[in-house]
């Protein structure tokens, strides 16, 4: 018969080949003393007991443990799920950015009057993102924890990839835009896959979506290169984007000056070239008080 100590060496190795890694180490230590224990009773039960039977009183000794082990390792689990967790919130105010490492490694550029809030429990239970504002993800793989943005009514999921979403609480429309990779977005029922180059748009009150090519593939996120690109845009969708560049407010009161529409790449500028180039393509002009613009027609 095996000498007592390479007997327990011998429990030790299936113990870690079994369910070592499984527990905490105090509640590993404390099972496999336990199953020692009923061992060696067995053992003190009947000096001749045979080899076979020894280790068919081992297995349903370790059948015990596995059980308890999984017991323990559920109930962790389940009070791992069910604990209340730290909310982390990143912000980027009107007029800054942002560029934060995640804890998996992704990578998010937020926009000026962004906000990105995730738990405690990220990169360890799942990789949920809460978004309002706008942001760009260069996200880190793992297929195993799919990387979710949930901005309003939209939620984009990817595995390893970079796209953009644009979801303002102002704004009519949740857009989610992919540079490269591929992600699905989803709002309620509706769903689609998009390829490079191609924008999910989430429109706020119909409730309908449309998955589109986006107008200039040179320009997939211009703000992330500090532009700001004009398709057709009003100008009251113009003047918000001013207001969280620069953090200034923009104020109007003509009907006429809502129906202004602007196309064009406005580069990286000072606050007062762009408000110049506004007026010298259209019928507008402009005057400054501290941080308010009024605009009015010439």
């Amino acid at each position: 018969m095996q000498s007592e100590e390479s007997f327990e060496a011998k429990c030790a190795e299936v113990w870690e080949q079994n369910l070592g890694h499984v527990v905490d180490p105090a509640d590993e230590s404390r099972m496999l003393t336990q199953l020692l224990g009923q061992i060696r009773s067995e053992e003190r039960h009947s000096a001749r007991v045979s080899k076979r039977t020894m280790w068919l009183s081992v297995a349903a000794a370790f059948a015990f443990v596995l059980t308890l082990g999984a017991a323990v390792w559920g109930w962790a689990r389940y009070s791992e799920l069910n604990s209340v967790q730290d909310e982390l919130v990143i912000r980027a105010d009107k007029g800054q950015k942002t560029r934060v490492t995640l804890p998996d490694g992704s990578i998010v550029n937020l926009n000026s009057d962004s906000e990105l809030l995730y738990l405690s429990s990220f990169n360890r239970l799942d990789r949920n993102i809460s978004l309002s504002g706008e942001a760009y993800f260069e996200v880190a793989k793992n297929a195993e924890l799919p990387f979710v943005v949930k901005a309003g009514d939209v939620s984009v999921k990817a595995l390893g990839t970079k796209f953009n979403v644009s979801a303002y609480p102002e704004d009519a429309s949740v857009t989610a835009t992919l540079t490269e990779g591929k992600v699905m977005a989803w709002a309620g029922e509706s769903s689609c896959t998009l390829v490079p180059g191609e924008a999910f748009v989430w429109n706020k009150l119909s409730g309908k979506f449309s998955k589109d090519k986006v107008a200039s593939q040179t320009h997939l996120v211009p703000w992330m290169e500090n532009q700001l690109y004009l398709d057709n845009e009003s100008f009251d969708h113009l003047a918000k984007s001013i207001s969280r560049m620069y953090n200034v407010e923009l104020v109007y009161d003509n009907a006429d000056v809502e129906q202004l529409r602007f196309t064009g790449l406005v580069r990286n500028s000072s606050l007062v070239s762009v408000l110049d180039l506004i007026c010298a393509t259209s019928t507008l002009k402009y005057r400054m008080d501290n941080n308010i613009i009024y605009f009015y027609n010439k």
